[in-house]
């Protein structure tokens, strides 16, 4: 199993996960990191056999110093 590590993960009382990472350069893979925290953070709330209403929801707020989206100029005139 892959092991990653992020800056701050907390339970809140509603049983909402939430994890926090913060990243100064973007590496290659890190989007795919980020997705793959919050699955596996997800995904191991439960055991065999149990029920998929005992999921609860798994935030990931990621702060970086990079621009991590380009962003298109859109056709529309408004």
């Amino acid at each position: 199993m892959k092991d990653t590590s992020v800056d701050v993960k907390a339970t809140l009382k509603n049983k909402t996960k939430v994890i926090i990472e913060m990243q100064i350069i973007n590496h290659d893979g890190f989007e795919s990191r980020i997705l793959y925290n919050t699955a596996k953070n997800y995904a191991n709330q439960l055991e065999c056999g149990d029920k998929y209403t005992l999921l609860n929801p798994v935030i990931a707020l990621t702060i970086v110093n990079f621009k991590m989206f380009e962003t298109k100029k859109s056709k529309i005139k408004l």
